[in-house]
Protein backbone atom coordinates (compact mmCIF):
# COMPACT_ATOMS: atom_id res chain seq x y z
CA UNK A 1 0.00 0.00 0.00
CA UNK A 2 1.42 3.38 -1.04
CA UNK A 3 1.73 6.50 1.10
CA UNK A 4 -1.35 8.12 -0.47
CA UNK A 5 -3.48 5.10 0.46
CA UNK A 6 -2.10 5.32 3.98
CA UNK A 7 -3.09 8.99 4.02
CA UNK A 8 -6.70 8.16 3.19
CA UNK A 9 -6.81 5.50 5.92
CA UNK A 10 -5.41 7.93 8.49
CA UNK A 11 -7.87 10.63 7.42
CA UNK A 12 -10.85 8.26 7.70
CA UNK A 13 -10.05 7.36 11.29
CA UNK A 14 -9.48 10.99 12.34
CA UNK A 15 -12.05 12.85 14.40
CA UNK A 16 -13.70 16.07 13.24
CA UNK A 17 -11.06 18.34 14.81
CA UNK A 18 -8.22 16.40 13.25
CA UNK A 19 -9.87 16.40 9.82
CA UNK A 20 -10.45 20.15 10.00
CA UNK A 21 -6.76 20.62 10.79
CA UNK A 22 -5.68 18.46 7.86
CA UNK A 23 -8.08 20.20 5.47
CA UNK A 24 -6.90 23.68 6.43
CA UNK A 25 -3.20 23.29 7.17
CA UNK A 26 -1.96 21.27 4.21
CA UNK A 27 -2.69 19.98 0.72
CA UNK A 28 -3.71 16.36 1.19
CA UNK A 29 -4.31 15.97 -2.53
CA UNK A 30 -0.75 17.01 -3.44
CA UNK A 31 1.57 14.58 -5.17
CA UNK A 32 5.01 13.94 -3.72
CA UNK A 33 6.41 17.44 -3.11
CA UNK A 34 9.92 16.03 -3.15
CA UNK A 35 9.50 14.92 -6.75
CA UNK A 36 7.90 18.14 -8.06
CA UNK A 37 9.64 20.47 -10.45
CA UNK A 38 10.05 24.02 -9.19
CA UNK A 39 7.37 25.71 -11.29
CA UNK A 40 4.67 23.26 -10.29
CA UNK A 41 5.61 23.42 -6.62
CA UNK A 42 5.52 27.22 -6.62
CA UNK A 43 2.12 27.25 -8.31
CA UNK A 44 0.62 24.65 -5.99
CA UNK A 45 1.81 26.39 -2.83
CA UNK A 46 1.53 29.98 -4.05
CA UNK A 47 0.59 32.49 -1.37
CA UNK A 48 -2.94 33.86 -1.90
CA UNK A 49 -3.27 31.53 -4.90
CA UNK A 50 -1.49 34.01 -7.16
CA UNK A 51 0.74 32.23 -9.72
CA UNK A 52 3.66 34.65 -9.41
CA UNK A 53 3.44 35.14 -5.66
CA UNK A 54 5.87 33.72 -3.08
CA UNK A 55 5.36 30.29 -1.58
CA UNK A 56 3.06 29.82 1.41
CA UNK A 57 5.72 28.33 3.69
CA UNK A 58 3.32 27.04 6.34
CA UNK A 59 1.23 25.20 3.77
CA UNK A 60 4.31 23.68 2.15
CA UNK A 61 6.04 22.61 5.36
CA UNK A 62 2.89 21.09 6.88
CA UNK A 63 2.29 19.17 3.65
CA UNK A 64 5.89 17.96 3.64
CA UNK A 65 5.66 16.70 7.24
CA UNK A 66 2.37 14.93 6.48
CA UNK A 67 3.90 13.16 3.49
CA UNK A 68 7.01 12.14 5.44
CA UNK A 69 4.80 10.59 8.11
CA UNK A 70 2.76 8.66 5.53
CA UNK A 71 5.91 7.40 3.80
CA UNK A 72 7.16 6.11 7.14
CA UNK A 73 3.82 4.35 7.67
CA UNK A 74 3.98 2.73 4.23
CA UNK A 75 7.63 1.79 4.82
CA UNK A 76 8.71 3.81 1.79
CA UNK A 77 10.93 5.91 4.06
CA UNK A 78 12.95 4.93 7.10
CA UNK A 79 12.22 6.92 10.28
CA UNK A 80 14.84 9.68 10.62
CA UNK A 81 15.57 8.83 14.29
CA UNK A 82 18.05 11.19 15.95
CA UNK A 83 16.59 14.53 16.97
CA UNK A 84 13.74 16.64 15.61
CA UNK A 85 16.05 19.05 13.79
CA UNK A 86 17.17 16.13 11.64
CA UNK A 87 13.94 16.48 9.65
CA UNK A 88 14.95 20.00 8.67
CA UNK A 89 18.50 18.89 7.83
CA UNK A 90 17.42 15.85 5.87
CA UNK A 91 14.19 17.00 4.21
CA UNK A 92 13.04 20.61 4.58
CA UNK A 93 16.35 22.37 3.96
CA UNK A 94 17.29 20.31 0.87
CA UNK A 95 13.82 20.96 -0.58
CA UNK A 96 14.09 24.72 0.00
CA UNK A 97 17.62 24.85 -1.33
CA UNK A 98 16.85 22.87 -4.48
CA UNK A 99 13.92 25.12 -5.42
CA UNK A 100 15.58 28.40 -4.41
CA UNK A 101 12.95 29.13 -1.76
CA UNK A 102 15.37 31.03 0.47
CA UNK A 103 15.83 33.69 -2.18
CA UNK A 104 14.92 37.36 -1.72
CA UNK A 105 11.24 38.08 -1.33
CA UNK A 106 9.89 34.60 -0.67
CA UNK A 107 9.37 34.92 3.10
CA UNK A 108 6.30 37.11 3.31
CA UNK A 109 3.63 34.72 4.56
CA UNK A 110 1.80 34.94 7.88
CA UNK A 111 4.14 34.37 10.78
CA UNK A 112 7.41 35.50 9.27
CA UNK A 113 7.12 39.14 10.31
CA UNK A 114 6.46 38.16 13.93
CA UNK A 115 9.33 35.67 13.82
CA UNK A 116 11.67 38.25 12.32
CA UNK A 117 10.97 40.73 15.10
CA UNK A 118 11.88 38.18 17.77
CA UNK A 119 14.85 36.92 15.75
CA UNK A 120 16.35 40.39 15.39
CA UNK A 121 15.80 41.17 19.06
CA UNK A 122 17.53 37.93 20.01
CA UNK A 123 20.55 38.78 17.87
CA UNK A 124 20.50 42.45 18.83
CA UNK A 125 20.45 43.47 15.18
CA UNK A 126 18.23 45.56 12.95
CA UNK A 127 15.69 43.53 11.00
CA UNK A 128 16.76 42.63 7.49
CA UNK A 129 13.88 41.32 5.38
CA UNK A 130 16.09 39.41 2.94
CA UNK A 131 18.52 38.04 5.52
CA UNK A 132 19.16 34.42 4.55
CA UNK A 133 20.02 33.43 8.11
CA UNK A 134 16.64 34.63 9.34
CA UNK A 135 14.86 32.72 6.59
CA UNK A 136 16.69 29.51 7.39
CA UNK A 137 15.93 29.94 11.10
CA UNK A 138 12.27 30.59 10.30
CA UNK A 139 11.89 27.44 8.21
CA UNK A 140 13.77 25.44 10.86
CA UNK A 141 11.33 26.59 13.53
CA UNK A 142 8.40 26.06 11.21
CA UNK A 143 9.43 22.44 10.67
CA UNK A 144 9.54 21.83 14.43
CA UNK A 145 6.26 23.70 14.95
CA UNK A 146 4.54 21.60 12.29
CA UNK A 147 5.67 18.35 13.90
CA UNK A 148 4.47 19.59 17.28
CA UNK A 149 1.07 20.60 15.89
CA UNK A 150 0.47 17.09 14.54
CA UNK A 151 1.50 15.55 17.87
CA UNK A 152 -0.69 17.88 19.94
CA UNK A 153 -3.71 16.80 17.90
CA UNK A 154 -2.71 13.13 18.25
CA UNK A 155 -2.57 12.64 14.47
CA UNK A 156 0.77 10.99 15.09
CA UNK A 157 3.36 10.76 17.85
CA UNK A 158 7.03 11.60 17.73
CA UNK A 159 7.57 7.88 18.23
CA UNK A 160 6.60 7.29 14.58
CA UNK A 161 9.81 9.14 13.63
CA UNK A 162 11.83 7.35 16.34
CA UNK A 163 13.14 10.64 17.71
CA UNK A 164 15.30 10.30 20.79
CA UNK A 165 15.11 12.41 23.93
CA UNK A 166 18.55 14.08 23.86
CA UNK A 167 18.40 14.67 27.61
CA UNK A 168 17.04 11.31 28.71
CA UNK A 169 19.67 11.12 31.47
CA UNK A 170 17.83 13.88 33.34
CA UNK A 171 14.69 11.80 33.93
CA UNK A 172 14.00 9.27 36.68
CA UNK A 173 11.06 6.91 37.01
CA UNK A 174 10.56 6.19 40.71
CA UNK A 175 11.03 2.70 42.09
CA UNK A 176 7.92 2.70 44.31
CA UNK A 177 6.13 6.03 43.90
CA UNK A 178 6.51 6.68 40.19
CA UNK A 179 3.22 8.59 40.09
CA UNK A 180 4.77 11.34 42.24
CA UNK A 181 7.11 13.60 40.27
CA UNK A 182 9.52 16.36 41.21
CA UNK A 183 10.31 18.67 38.30
CA UNK A 184 12.98 21.38 38.16
CA UNK A 185 13.62 23.83 35.31
CA UNK A 186 17.42 23.48 35.31
CA UNK A 187 19.39 20.40 34.43
CA UNK A 188 22.24 21.79 36.49
CA UNK A 189 20.13 21.10 39.59
CA UNK A 190 19.49 17.45 38.70
CA UNK A 191 22.06 16.03 41.13
CA UNK A 192 21.23 18.49 43.88
CA UNK A 193 17.46 18.04 43.90
CA UNK A 194 16.14 15.40 41.48
CA UNK A 195 18.46 12.53 42.39
CA UNK A 196 18.33 13.47 46.07
CA UNK A 197 14.54 13.38 46.42
CA UNK A 198 14.01 10.52 43.98
CA UNK A 199 16.32 8.44 46.15
CA UNK A 200 14.75 9.57 49.42
CA UNK A 201 11.09 9.18 48.42
CA UNK A 202 11.47 6.59 45.62
CA UNK A 203 9.55 8.93 43.35
CA UNK A 204 10.05 10.14 39.79
CA UNK A 205 11.97 13.26 38.76
CA UNK A 206 12.29 15.37 35.64
CA UNK A 207 14.83 18.13 34.97
CA UNK A 208 14.49 20.35 31.92
CA UNK A 209 16.41 23.33 30.62
CA UNK A 210 13.66 25.90 30.70
CA UNK A 211 10.28 24.74 29.45
CA UNK A 212 10.23 20.97 28.88
CA UNK A 213 9.83 19.94 25.26
CA UNK A 214 6.82 18.03 24.00
CA UNK A 215 9.21 15.31 22.79
CA UNK A 216 10.65 14.87 26.29
CA UNK A 217 7.13 14.74 27.73
CA UNK A 218 6.16 12.02 25.24
CA UNK A 219 9.14 9.87 26.19
CA UNK A 220 8.44 10.39 29.89
CA UNK A 221 4.73 9.64 29.45
CA UNK A 222 5.55 6.42 27.61
CA UNK A 223 7.64 5.21 30.53
CA UNK A 224 4.85 6.06 32.98
CA UNK A 225 2.23 4.31 30.86
CA UNK A 226 4.43 1.21 30.75
CA UNK A 227 3.96 1.10 34.53
CA UNK A 228 0.19 1.58 34.02
CA UNK A 229 0.34 5.07 35.51
CA UNK A 230 -2.24 7.47 34.09
CA UNK A 231 -2.54 9.97 36.96
CA UNK A 232 0.41 11.83 38.46
CA UNK A 233 1.01 14.46 41.13
CA UNK A 234 3.80 16.94 40.38
CA UNK A 235 5.85 19.21 42.64
CA UNK A 236 7.53 21.98 40.63
CA UNK A 237 10.70 23.78 41.75
CA UNK A 238 11.62 26.80 39.66
CA UNK A 239 13.16 30.24 39.84
CA UNK A 240 11.02 32.85 41.55
CA UNK A 241 10.18 34.84 38.43
CA UNK A 242 7.42 35.08 35.80
CA UNK A 243 8.96 32.42 33.54
CA UNK A 244 9.49 29.95 36.35
CA UNK A 245 5.84 30.27 37.30
CA UNK A 246 4.82 29.42 33.73
CA UNK A 247 7.30 26.56 33.41
CA UNK A 248 6.04 25.03 36.67
CA UNK A 249 2.82 23.84 35.05
CA UNK A 250 4.23 23.01 31.64
CA UNK A 251 5.22 19.37 32.24
CA UNK A 252 1.79 18.45 33.54
CA UNK A 253 0.11 20.17 30.63
CA UNK A 254 2.29 18.38 28.08
CA UNK A 255 1.88 14.97 29.71
CA UNK A 256 -1.83 15.48 29.12
CA UNK A 257 -1.33 15.18 25.36
CA UNK A 258 -0.26 11.58 25.92
CA UNK A 259 -3.00 10.39 28.25
CA UNK A 260 -1.48 11.33 31.61
CA UNK A 261 -3.68 13.34 34.00
CA UNK A 262 -1.52 15.62 36.15
CA UNK A 263 -2.08 17.73 39.25
CA UNK A 264 0.73 20.23 39.79
CA UNK A 265 1.75 22.12 42.93
CA UNK A 266 4.28 24.91 42.52
CA UNK A 267 6.29 24.61 45.72
CA UNK A 268 8.57 27.58 44.99
CA UNK A 269 7.95 30.34 47.51
CA UNK A 270 9.99 33.09 49.13
CA UNK A 271 10.42 30.75 52.07
CA UNK A 272 13.13 28.90 50.12
CA UNK A 273 15.54 31.82 50.61
CA UNK A 274 16.80 33.55 53.73
CA UNK A 275 15.98 37.27 54.07
CA UNK A 276 19.66 38.06 53.65
CA UNK A 277 19.92 36.11 50.38
CA UNK A 278 16.74 37.75 49.12
CA UNK A 279 18.24 41.14 49.87
CA UNK A 280 21.65 40.47 48.37
CA UNK A 281 20.98 38.14 45.44
CA UNK A 282 17.57 39.04 44.06
CA UNK A 283 17.58 41.18 40.93
CA UNK A 284 15.21 43.74 39.38
CA UNK A 285 12.89 42.86 36.52
CA UNK A 286 13.20 45.87 34.24
CA UNK A 287 11.81 45.81 30.70
CA UNK A 288 10.48 48.52 28.36
CA UNK A 289 6.84 49.31 29.02
CA UNK A 290 4.59 47.60 26.51
CA UNK A 291 7.06 44.84 25.63
CA UNK A 292 6.04 41.20 26.00
CA UNK A 293 8.39 40.73 28.97
CA UNK A 294 6.99 43.85 30.63
CA UNK A 295 3.47 42.43 30.36
CA UNK A 296 4.61 39.09 31.80
CA UNK A 297 6.27 40.83 34.74
CA UNK A 298 3.19 42.98 35.40
CA UNK A 299 0.91 39.95 35.45
CA UNK A 300 3.27 37.97 37.69
CA UNK A 301 3.74 40.90 40.07
CA UNK A 302 -0.01 41.33 40.52
CA UNK A 303 -0.26 37.64 41.36
CA UNK A 304 2.73 37.32 43.71
CA UNK A 305 3.69 40.78 44.94
CA UNK A 306 7.26 40.15 43.82
CA UNK A 307 9.83 40.41 46.61
CA UNK A 308 8.96 42.80 49.43
CA UNK A 309 6.58 44.65 47.13
CA UNK A 310 9.19 45.20 44.41
CA UNK A 311 9.47 43.70 40.93
CA UNK A 312 12.43 41.54 41.75
CA UNK A 313 13.25 37.88 41.12
CA UNK A 314 15.71 35.30 42.42
CA UNK A 315 17.27 32.10 41.11
CA UNK A 316 16.51 28.69 42.58
CA UNK A 317 20.27 27.97 42.57
CA UNK A 318 20.77 30.15 45.66
CA UNK A 319 17.91 28.62 47.66
CA UNK A 320 18.85 27.11 51.01
CA UNK A 321 18.87 23.32 50.85
CA UNK A 322 17.30 22.84 54.29
CA UNK A 323 14.39 25.07 53.28
CA UNK A 324 13.90 23.17 50.03
CA UNK A 325 13.99 19.92 52.04
CA UNK A 326 11.10 21.18 54.17
CA UNK A 327 9.08 22.34 51.16
CA UNK A 328 9.44 18.95 49.45
CA UNK A 329 8.70 17.10 52.71
CA UNK A 330 5.52 19.14 53.24
CA UNK A 331 4.39 18.45 49.69
CA UNK A 332 5.19 14.76 50.06
CA UNK A 333 3.26 14.52 53.29
CA UNK A 334 0.22 16.09 51.66
CA UNK A 335 0.51 13.92 48.54
CA UNK A 336 2.05 10.70 49.76
CA UNK A 337 0.54 7.91 47.67
CA UNK A 338 -1.44 5.18 49.39
CA UNK A 339 -0.76 1.60 48.44
CA UNK A 340 -3.82 1.76 46.19
CA UNK A 341 -2.62 4.93 44.52
CA UNK A 342 0.91 3.78 43.71
CA UNK A 343 0.88 2.94 40.04
CA UNK A 344 -2.76 4.00 39.76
Amino acid sequence: MGWKDEGQKVYERCNEEQRTFLDKKLRREADDVYEMETGRLRRLFALNHQPDSPVNNRLLVFTLIWQIFLKILSEELAPPEGNIRGVWYGKTDPLYTRHGLYEHGVMVDDGYEAFLTGYSQQLGTVRVLDDSGAKVAYVTDLTEDALQAFVKLAIFKYAAFKFKDPNAGYRIIGEKAASRILTVEKQGLFDRFCEKYADKYKMSAFASEGEPSLLAAEHFARRLLQKKIRRVVIAALTDYDPWGFNIAFSLGEKLGYFGIEATTTHITSLGLWTPEVLRRQSYPLEFPEGSSHWEEVESWFKLTGGINGEKRAIHLNVAEDARVDRAVADWWKANKPTLAAVGA
